[in-house]
């Protein structure tokens, strides 16, 4: 059952156990007269079983979770191909993410028994899209950040990171201008300086795709590489590998 991703927690366990018993037409006395198991008979039933254990599951989207093995597979043929005699370091993965000014909730000491449990902080719920681009080789370009609002305004853009680059677009999310913007001002100047075919693995969010983006890569070598849908989560390498930590002292920062 947890292989198929839906996996049986304890309550689910007992009440399995208890139809199996009255199925076959077998009470067992410490189980009481409802004949369901109690707590510790899943305890025991857990130590009996070292090869299971208890966790707390990861919830997921139904359709992350349709995502086969042999679309991951036929996915990695095609790309081995593609990828074939380029270098690491012409090989580049693009992804955005999206950073709040809420650093989230955190474990606080109160009195046993108060009713609500809450803290004073100066937040709201304004966010940041910020485009990363990264070389296989762990070479990191500029980022490219996209502000919710009709304009940028000169206080947003001081103390950013060196060479980063400020749009903004009405929702505060990557369109399909701002992302052609970032092609053509970030990722080529840089890669226009490495001899040899270049790839770009990005997901296959609409505004990635575009006729200004296709011609950009046309022009400097650049094969357009998707992911497969509902993958990032599993195999997108910023996605997997970086924004995690990332967000991580994101919210050290803000709590500072």
């Amino acid at each position: 059952m947890s292989m198929w991703g839906f996996p049986l927690d304890g309550p689910d366990l007992r009440h399995l156990i208890k139809s199996y018993l009255d199925g076959m037409g077998k009470t067992v006395k410490r189980f009481g007269t409802d004949n369901l198991p109690g707590k510790d008979f899943l305890y025991s039933f857990l130590r009996r079983h070292p090869d299971l254990s208890s966790r707390k599951a990861n919830l997921i989207k139904r359709s992350r979770a349709a995502v086969s093995a042999d679309q991951v597979n036929d996915f990695f043929d095609r790309f081995e191909i593609v990828a074939a005699g380029v270098p690491p370091q012409n090989i580049f993965n693009a992804d955005e993410t999206n950073l709040q000014d809420n650093p989230g909730a955190r474990k606080a000491i109160f009195v046993k028994g108060v009713k609500y449990a809450e803290k004073v902080s100066d937040y709201n719920k304004n966010s940041i899209s910020v485009m990363f681009c990264a070389s296989a080789t762990g070479v990191l370009l500029p980022q490219y950040v996209v502000y919710k609002g009709s304009n940028v305004y000169d206080g947003w853009t001081r103390s950013g990171p060196k060479g980063c680059l400020y749009s903004s677009t009405t929702s505060g999310w990557f369109d399909s201008f701002t992302f052609a913007d970032f092609m053509r001002k970030v990722f080529i100047p840089h890669v226009r300086r490495l001899p040899g075919k270049k790839i770009i693995l990005v997901d296959n969010l609409s505004c990635h795709m575009s006729e200004d983006v296709f011609e950009i890569c046309r022009q400097g070598d650049v094969e357009f590489v998707c992911l497969p849908a509902n993958s990032t989560d599993k195999l997108q390498p910023l996605d997997v590998g970086f924004f995690r930590h990332l967000k991580g002292h994101w919210r050290k920062q803000l709590e500072r």
